[in-house]
This record gives structure tokens, C-alpha cells and sequence, in this order.
């Protein structure tokens, strides 16, 4: 990857809950946020007015094997229909292979592949 060491805070808690086009879901066995899903306009070119974005799911490692991952997706993915979201989209790094799998049971596939190189 190409993160920086240390903290890295990618996300505004606060906000996300305290608002209505968010949603945060906290898994009790984990007892840590989860996943979060939001409410995006689609762009103009896309068949749907509005997606669902899946941020992130994160389930502790000592947590995992467990089914939490897949009831957190299903929750956000019934969100998104609720709100009226026509469909959902998610970015996941390439060689986050568990992830994948996920994604991919859940019927996600893939779309674009984003390339880089160092200069």
C-alpha cells in the first residue's frame, strides 16, 4: 500500500453519526465500529439516481470466521435498499483476499481497476 505511518483517521465519526444519509453499524461481539454504509447521488451517466457506498467493514481478528463480516454487509446492503438506493458500490485494496471473497459472495463484482506507479 502506500499509507502513511502512524494514526490515520479516514473517517469523521461524528458526522457520520449524526447524519441521516449514514449509516455506522457496531458489531457487540467486536464492541468496535464496524462498517458504515452512506447515501450517495449516482452519477449522471449511471442507470441509478442513488447508491449505496459501503465504507468499510472491519472485524477484529480474534472475531473473524464468524459470520460478522457477512451480517454487517447484509444490514448495510438492506439500508441502502430502505433509502432508496438503486445500488451499491465499495472499494477494496487489491490482495485484501478475505475481503474479496466477501464481496464476492455477496454478489459484488468488479468494475474498475484502479493502477499506480511510483515516479
Amino acid at each position: 500500500m502506500n499509507l502513511k505511518v502512524g494514526t490515520i483517521r479516514c473517517y469523521d465519526l461524528e458526522m457520520m453519526l449524526n447524519s441521516s444519509a449514514h449509516i455506522v453499524l457496531v458489531a457487540e461481539l467486536a464492541r468496535q465500529a464496524c462498517g458504515y454504509a452512506r447515501i450517495d447521488q449516482s452519477a449522471k451517466h449511471y442507470q441509478h439516481k442513488k447508491n449505496a457506498y459501503l465504507g468499510f467493514i472491519h472485524v477484529l481478528p480474534v472475531c473473524r470466521k464468524q459470520g460478522i463480516g457477512g451480517k454487517l454487509l447484509d444490514a448495510l446492503m438492506d439500508w441502502g435498499r430502505v433509502q432508496g438506493a438503486g445500488e451499491a458500490r465499495l472499494d477494496v485494496f487489491a490482495g485484501n483476499d478475505s475481503a474479496i471473497r466477501l464481496y464476492e459472495k455477496a454478489g459484488f463484482n468488479s468494475l474498475l481497476l484502479n493502477m499506480r506507479k511510483s515516479l
